[in-house]
């Protein structure tokens, strides 16, 4: 029997968001973890960081006002992103979000905390996978018996996608018997919905966990590996021109 394969890369854990983008695209997956050739993440990404922050301190704090906490966001985007071009134009968008969010989670009351940390570090094993599988949840409400996530996005989804159903699976398991809840918010709207079939996602998680193992125990080069993938630069994963100025300079076209 061959050595393990995440052994073979040292790969002490793995996530659902590694798994995901593994699924979704090989390639990058060993560009970035791998090769450890990073690019940087899009404004999407760190509006939702600007508003979970400010969410989170409005949940903790019931009294703390909109414009407060939009203060906090707008700091904390600021520290994320360069261009001033782009911190003017999230203004309109984070209070939008907060609100919309707010508006969804306020009813649960104060979360959870950690003492060390802003986030729950949660760590399930997945059915024949030798590395645990890591998470951090965004909120945890001990008394309701409820893990919320908080997504935001330019539009809303009708239903729980399946990317973030996985992640789900995973604070599911780490919790037991907790409701998991997935909080969308846009600008304008916001939903949330409850994980159903949490342990076929976690399955599904674990298949992809298997096969991933497999495909590294083919070579311990990542150099060779990433000679068996093809980059899909149609992909949003592709998005940004230093992703993709990587890939050409790392696959060739």
């Amino acid at each position: 029997m061959k050595a393990d394969g995440f052994y073979i890369h040292e790969i002490e854990h793995v996530s659902a968001s590694s798994l995901n983008l593994w699924a979704a695209d090989p390639a990058l997956w060993v560009l970035e973890r791998l090769l450890k050739v990073r690019s940087p993440v899009g404004n999407a990404a760190h509006l939702g960081t600007a508003t979970e922050l400010a969410v989170e301190q409005m949940l903790l704090e019931p009294n703390l006002s909109i414009d407060k906490a939009l203060v906090i966001a707008e700091g904390k985007f600021g520290e994320l992103v360069l261009d001033p071009d782009d911190r003017a134009e999230a203004g309109v968008k984070l209070r939008g979000m907060i609100e919309q969010a707010i508006g969804q989670l306020r009813g649960y009351g104060k979360p959870d905390v950690p003492d060390d940390h802003r986030q729950h570090r949660v760590e399930v094993e997945l059915e024949g996978v030798r590395v645990p599988c890591v998470g951090y949840t965004d909120f945890v409400f001990h008394t309701h018996g409820i893990v919320v996530d908080l997504k935001t996005s330019s539009t809303l989804p009708s239903a729980i996608k399946v990317s973030h159903a996985r992640q789900g699976a995973v604070y599911a398991k780490a919790f037991g018997n907790y409701a998991m809840r997935f909080c969308y918010a846009t600008p304008k709207k916001s939903s949330v919905y409850e994980l159903e079939n949490a342990a076929e996602h976690l399955k599904a998680l674990a298949n992809i966990a298997r096969r991933l193992e497999r495909f590294l125990r083919v070579s311990d080069d990542p150099h060779e590996l990433a000679a068996i993938v093809c980059p899909d630069y149609e992909s949003f994963y592709w998005s940004s021109p230093i992703a993709r100025a990587n890939g050409f300079k790392q696959f060739g076209f």
